[in-house]
C-alpha cells in the first residue's frame, strides 16, 4: 500500500504535467538509465526478467520518445540504449516527487527510525533477490529515498510471491494481473474504476482483465445497486488464489524474519504500519475534500462509532450524502461489526 500509494502519486503527478505512456513498468528501466547507457540484456539482468520482456518495454519507451538506441563503440553488433533529452528530464521530474514521498516518511518516523527503516529495506531486499537467484540487485535497493526502496522492496515481494503461487498451482500471474486483483477489493469494481486507479486506459486495463478472467480468477456480475453497470468480483477459484496468497506472504514474512537481526523484522514492520496509516489518511482526507488527515481521523472514528452504537441498538442507520464510506464499505464494515457484537 505504501510503495503503491507512492508509485501512483509520482505517476499521476507526471502525467498531469504532460509526460505520458506512463506506468510503474516503466519506471524502473528509465532509472537504471539515468546512470548510463545499458545494453538490453543487461538490463534485463538488472530488472529480473526475461530479455522479450525487457524489448517490450523498451520499444514502449522509444516509441514515446523516452530512450534512444545507439551502436556500442565497442561492438558495433550491439546496441546500447539511452535516455533521450526528454526521458531524462522526466527522471529528473520523478526523483523530485519521490524526494517530497520521502521527506514525508522522514517526518512522520523521525530521523532514527527513517534510517533503520532504509537499512532494514536494504537487507530485506537483499534476501528476497538471493531468494530469486537473482544475480543482481535491483535499482533503487540501495537508494537514500524511502519511496524507492519501498517500491524495489515491493516488486520483489511480488515476483516472490508469484512464484510460491505458482509452485501452489496458480500459475501464469504477472504483476499487471496482481495489480488488478489488488485493487479489485472484496466489493468488487468496474474496468473504469480500476483504470483510474492505477492510471492506465481503459484499453489497457481490459486486456488485463480478459486474461484474468480466462485463467477463471475473476467473474462478471451485475451490480446490485445499479442493474446497467457491470462489476467484476473473485470467483470462487480468485478466492482460493487470495488464500494460497496470505499463506504465501506469512510464509515469505517468516523466511525474510528468520535472516534479519533479532528485532529488525519487527522495528520494520512498526515502520511500514505508520507510514501506511499516514497515507490511508491522507487519501481518505483528499478523496473526502477533508483539510488535513487529522481532520480525516475525527470523523472516522465518529462515523464508526455511531455505526457500532446504531447495530448494537438494533436500529438501522442509513448513509448519509457525505458519509466518509461508500455504501460498498459500510456493507463490510456492518458484517464485521455484528459479526464482534454477537
Amino acid at each position: 500500500m505504501v510503495a503503491e500509494r507512492g508509485d501512483r502519486f509520482v505517476r499521476e503527478a507526471l502525467e498531469a504535467a504532460g509526460y505520458s505512456s506512463l506506468d510503474s513498468q516503466l519506471i524502473a528501466p528509465l532509472s537504471l538509465l539515468y546512470v548510463e547507457k545499458q545494453r538490453p540484456s543487461d538490463m534485463a539482468t538488472a530488472l529480473g526478467v526475461s530479455p522479450g520482456y525487457a524489448t517490450k518495454l523498451l520499444n514502449r519507451l522509444e516509441k514515446s520518445g523516452y530512450i534512444e538506441r545507439t551502436e556500442d563503440a565497442a561492438d558495433r553488433r550491439t546496441r546500447r540504449v539511452q535516455l533521450s533529452p526528454a526521458g531524462r528530464t522526466l527522471i529528473g521530474a520523478a526523483l523530485e516527487k519521490l524526494k517530497a514521498i520521502s521527506l514525508e516518511h522522514r517526518t512522520r518516523l523521525g530521523d532514527t527510525a527513517y534510517h533503520h527503516l532504509l537499512s532494514s529495506l536494504a537487507t530485506a531486499g537483499a534476501i528476497l533477490a538471493a531468494h530469486e537467484q537473482r544475480s543482481s540487485l535491483p535499482p533503487g535497493l540501495q537508494s537514500e529515498l524511502s519511496a524507492v526502496s519501498l517500491s524495489a522492496v515491493s516488486e520483489l515481494v511480488q515476483r516472490a510471491i508469484g512464484r510460491m503461487n505458482a509452485a501452489s498451482g496458480y500459475g501464469q500471474i504477472t504483476l499487471a494481473h496482481w495489480r488488478v486483483l489488488h485493487d479489485l477489493g472484496l466489493s468488487g469494481s468496474t474496468n473504469a474504476a480500476l483504470a483510474e486507479k492505477q492510471a492506465l486506459s481503459t484499453q489497457a486495463i481490459s486486456r488485463s482483465v480478459r486474461e484474468i478472467l480466462g485463467m477463471g480468477y475473476i467473474e462478471s456480475s451485475r451490480d446490485k445497486h445499479d442493474g446497467r453497470v457491470s462489476k467484476l468480483v473473485y470467483s470462487e477459484r480468485g478466492f482460493e488464489l487470495l488464500a494460497s496468497t496470505a499463506d504465501n506472504i506469512a510464509a515469505l514474512g517468516n523466511a525474510v524474519s528468520y535472516e534479519l537481526p533479532e528485532g529488525t523484522f519487527a522495528e520494520l514492520c512498526q515502520s511500514l504500519s505508520n507510514l501506511y496509516e499516514e497515507a490511508w489518511l491522507k487519501d481518505e482526507a483528499t478523496s473526502n475534500g477533508f483539510v488535513n488527515a487529522a481532520a480525516a481521523s475525527s470523523r472516522l472514528k465518529s462515523e464508526f462509532s455511531a455505526r457500532v452504537d446504531s447495530l448494537a441498538t438494533g436500529e438501522s442507520e442509513r448513509l448519509t450524502r457525505d458519509s466518509i464510506f461508500s455504501v460498498a464499505e459500510l456493507e463490510q464494515l456492518d458484517s464485521i461489526i455484528n459479526a464482534k457484537l454477537r
